[in-house]
């Protein structure tokens, strides 16, 4: 079955055909799973789409610019300060910090050549984050660790093929925030106690771009689930494009198929 998944992935186009997508930031040591809420685990015919599913970061920091009279004063070394915690990123430590009773600072030491809030937002803009109007900026992190603008956290998109799987189609080809259909838990149960091995509903995506974006998503139940043979290839989060099915992962992945089926042709 492993094969076959291979086999379809190599021959497949940027708009794959026969194949569901997965993604996620988790890490497996387990084949592939649904989820206890609803019992279902969710695909997409779309590898673009299966990403967005992927987090851009394990934790974003919202951050505030500062204000224009603050910009050239040093920064102060508040304990939770994300300004502060970059100064320490770029190794400026303050000294003989002293707090009150609450923990506000009361003195503290600067060592020579101690960053302002305008050097620290050179440092963002530097890694690629937009400084200049004065809005709040999502700054992506790896612990304490401000990441480029263009980082992202290492992930995983999953594919198999969905051949001989039975869906039961409740899409209408238009999505409903008011009344989102992956909540539809009856829905799920009726479906699977019908034999049917998954359901295809209208569902939404979030895309830092586009916002709130509908398509269709192919659930599959346990006992389909527990019986496919995924591949799994390493992935990010991509900007979602309209119309383009396509990753970089995915075609890296698909290319390095080809390449190695031109160089052992048993493959």
């Amino acid at each position: 079955m492993e094969d076959h998944v291979l086999d379809l992935v190599r021959s497949g186009g940027a708009r794959p055909e026969g194949l569901l997508f997965h993604g996620t930031g988790e890490s497996f040591d387990t084949p592939l799973r649904p989820g206890g809420y609803d019992g279902v685990l969710w695909t997409s015919t779309s590898p673009a789409i299966a990403q967005t599913y992927i987090p851009r970061a394990g934790l974003t920091a919202i951050v505030s610019p500062p204000a224009a009279w603050m910009l050239d004063g040093r920064i102060e070394p508040e304990e939770h300060s994300f300004w502060y915690g970059l100064a320490r990123q770029k190794g400026f430590q303050a000294s003989e910090v002293e707090r009150d009773a609450r923990g506000n600072l009361r003195s503290w030491r600067l060592p020579e050549g101690f960053p302002t809030y305008r050097t620290a937002l050179g440092w963002l803009a530097d890694l690629g984050y937009p400084v200049q109007d004065g809005s709040p900026i999502e700054v992506s992190m790896r612990g304490e660790e401000a990441m480029p603008a263009d980082w992202g956290l290492s992930g995983s998109l999953y594919v198999t093929a969905m051949d001989g799987l039975r869906f039961l189609d409740a899409s209408t080809g238009e999505s409903d925030l008011t009344a989102p259909r992956h909540n539809d838990l009856a829905l799920f149960r009726s479906a699977e106690e019908q034999g049917y091995d998954g359901i295809v509903i209208d569902d939404f995506m979030q895309d830092d771009g586009y916002g709130n974006v509908g398509h269709r998503s192919w659930g599959l139940f346990a006992s389909a689930a527990a019986r496919l043979q995924w591949v799994r290839m390493p992935a990010v989060r991509r900007p979602w494009r309209p119309g383009i099915d396509d990753t970089e992962d995915y075609a890296a992945f698909r290319e390095g198929l080809v390449e190695a089926m031109a160089m052992h042709p048993r493959l």
